[in-house]
């Protein structure tokens, strides 16, 4: 990565943590303290919650003891679940803070164009980590949602690395077909054979030639040769890198933004100079 030095935005000298932090690993041994130093606390809590669901089971009038013994389930299952957040947020708030960046624990995708931010219910976007690399503003963060799908929910999990350029262009979306989620949103672009089974581009209509000059043979052997099993996202002036699930590894997550990085400065000579026009009555984004 190029340091761009100046501005409290800016990215500063980079200092990565020696220590490779995993988040289930701190999240467990934290666990793991918290059983040692309140182990019978918590242990006498679980079997008079059982024991109050027992007694609700057998007299189906004790409905009370049925509504404590859940109740006090449900707390020990919220107090596992922040312990694993909180560390999450120590884990992101590390990472922002050795590259000199921001960071803040949740974000809005509601003014986000991009197809996975309009893909089913219960979106969320937190830790959201945002700063300037070679020029260009950047944000990474966790994003989700869920898909109903045969009265059964699935939840759709993935690191977002974001780069805004100077260029303006049409809304195109190149999706990776080993990636766990893909829409079939837009106009579908031709691709040379030998990348037809590894990806499918999609483009508004009357914009197939903006959406070759950017992914071209050389771009789509790039991201081939280069193991970037990514959907990739181009929505006005931002390019969106979606890796599938929540990366918890602070290794892995060095190596992926590298990865992302790597090609948004391969597009970046294309990006920042792109200048489109609108066709007609049509819309320049996906429909």
């Amino acid at each position: 990565m190029t340091n761009q030095q100046g501005s409290s935005a800016e990215q500063g000298p980079i200092t990565p943590s020696s220590e490779n932090i995993d988040i289930e690993k701190v999240a467990h041994e934290r666990f793991q303290k918290t059983i040692q130093e309140n182990g019978k606390k918590l242990f006498l809590g679980l079997i008079v919650a059982l024991l109050l669901i027992t007694i609700s089971a057998l007299f189906i009038s004790s409905s009370l003891a049925w509504v404590i013994g859940v109740g006090i389930i449900f707390i020990l299952f919220i107090a596992s679940a922040e312990n694993y957040s909180s560390v999450e947020r120590v884990f992101w708030k590390k990472f922002a803070d050795d590259h000199h960046w921001k960071y803040e624990e949740t974000g809005s995708c509601q003014e986000e164009k991009a197809i996975l931010f309009t893909a089913g219910i219960s979106r969320q976007m937190r830790n959201t980590v945002s700063g300037v690399v070679d020029n260009h503003p950047i944000r990474i963060f966790q994003y989700s949602f869920n898909i109903q799908q045969n009265k059964q929910k699935k939840v759709y999990s993935y690191t977002v690395f974001e780069f805004k350029f100077s260029g303006r262009f049409p809304h195109f979306y190149l999706n990776r077909h080993d990636d766990q989620f893909g829409s079939s949103t837009g106009e579908k672009v031709s691709l040379p054979t030998e990348f037809e089974k590894e990806f499918t581009l999609y483009a508004p209509r009357q914009y197939e030639i903006e959406a070759h000059q950017i992914f071209n043979p050389e771009i789509l052997s790039y991201i081939l040769d280069s193991d970037l099993r990514y959907d990739v996202e181009l929505v006005d002036e931002k390019l969106f890198i979606f890796k599938n699930y929540h990366i918890n590894n602070r290794a892995d997550l060095e190596k992926e933004f590298d990865k992302a990085h790597a090609l948004a400065l391969k597009l970046a000579p294309i990006l920042d100079n792109f200048r489109f026009e609108k066709i007609g009555d049509h819309s320049p984004e996906l429909s």
